[in-house]
């Protein structure tokens, strides 16, 4: 995936960390998944993530707050949620 500049999604510390040892340009990690930590968003911090995936306005205050503590700017993507009814099965919505 490196060789090839290719961008990853990565959801955890723990897929955070294996893109890092595999050798995957931070700047080419896109960090999804709800409800991060702060301790992962520090972790992001320090290995140089490139694009965070914010999930609340919540989420939004702790990267600005570890972004500045530890002289980091992240690219923030917003996951919008607009309350459009796609009609699929309950177990999916």
């Amino acid at each position: 995936v490196a060789e090839e500049g290719l961008s990853v999604d990565v959801a955890s510390a723990g897929e955070l960390h294996t893109a890092h040892v595999a050798g995957v340009p931070m700047e080419r990690v896109i960090f999804h998944g709800n409800n991060k930590s702060v301790a992962e968003i520090e972790m992001a911090a320090e290995l140089g993530v490139g694009r965070v995936v914010a999930d609340s306005m919540a989420e939004l205050d702790r990267l600005e707050a570890v972004g500045a503590a530890r002289g980091h700017v992240f690219d923030i993507w917003v996951r919008v949620t607009p309350g459009i009814d796609a009609h699929t099965h309950d177990y999916v919505r």
